[in-house]
């Protein structure tokens, strides 16, 4: 054949989307593949995460089930992490107080992404009286320590996972909003933002279809510090006994519950050893994943 065969140049949005694929995977990949520290990470997150969701399914009892003259049992092979004063299985609360904790977390964290990361990037863009009126309010938030203002919030919302969710959300979004303005102010003077302001892209398409994809980096790693966050301070919402409803479990609650036996260490040792891996998967994962997006580091 004598003609050429001429490809068709794909598209500018094809391209776009091929390059956060391959952001996605490459992060991905670095992280748990390259990482020992995230994929160590990875692996006790992931452990942690199918025992709390599944507790349903994983837990050997009830965890308000109580045991006929097994009041503060040792561990055993019955009762694997001991029972406490009201000879409830300990293993089977410290799963149902893990669930809480993830629940919460989730939950808190995406308020706090959505609303903090959408207004962040609207007042980087906008500027002017915008900028001024939202991040006036953002300092005025951050004024107030986060477990007090969640503390205020609960004795508005009342007690329970839903309330604690929603007023450590309330408390999250101020971060992730000057955070998303900063990268907003980074962002904005690109050539490929005037480019697509040249070409007609609309405010909200350079926004949320260009500018965010860039600003994503350190606003993932913050996601999982927030997180980290978030679960210890539904622990201490729940040490304080405002937290989740008794007589469901909370790591909180647990830990709260063994102060009055110190002389039986198992009752704080196991639920302080799940909040403690927890809190440290999350940051070791948010550790590897700046490692993994950090410029500097990939040109070295």
């Amino acid at each position: 054949m004598s003609e050429a065969i001429v490809g068709v140049e794909p598209s500018r949005e094809t391209t776009r989307t091929r390059r956060a694929d391959s952001l996605w995977w490459s992060t991905a990949r670095e992280v748990l593949l390259k990482n020992p520290m995230g994929a160590t990470g990875a692996i006790i997150l992931l452990a942690l995460i199918i025992g709390g969701l599944g507790a349903p399914l994983i837990a050997p009892h009830d965890p308000l089930e109580q045991f006929r003259g097994s009041r503060f049992e040792t561990p055993s092979m019955a009762h694997w992490a001991g029972t406490d004063a009201l000879s409830r299985d300990l293993f089977s609360r410290i799963l149902y107080g893990l669930r809480a904790s993830l629940m919460v977390s989730i939950v808190a964290v995406g308020i706090g992404t959505v609303v903090g990361v959408s207004l962040g990037l609207i007042a980087g863009y906008a500027g002017g009286i915008a900028d001024s009126v939202i991040m006036r309010f953002v300092d005025t938030m951050m004024a107030f320590p986060g477990l007090i203002l969640a503390i205020g919030l609960l004795a508005v919302f009342g007690v329970g996972l839903q309330s604690v969710a929603l007023a450590l959300g309330i408390g999250a979004w101020p971060n992730f909003a000057r955070l998303a303005r900063g990268q907003m102010l980074a962002e904005r003077p690109r050539d490929y933002v005037t480019a697509a302001r040249a070409l007609g892209a609309s405010s909200k398409r350079i926004i949320f279809r260009h500018i965010s994809i860039n600003a994503m980096p350190p606003l993932i790693v913050q996601v999982a510090l927030s997180m980290a966050t978030a679960v210890l301070a539904e622990a201490a919402l729940g040490f304080l006994g405002i937290g989740t409803v008794a007589p469901n479990p909370s790591l909180g609650s647990l830990i709260n519950d063994a102060r009055a036996r110190l002389d039986l260490p198992y009752l704080l040792i196991f639920p302080a050893a799940a909040l403690g891996l927890f809190l440290l998967s999350l940051n070791l994962l948010a550790d590897a994943i700046n490692d993994a997006l950090d410029p500097h580091r990939q040109r070295r």
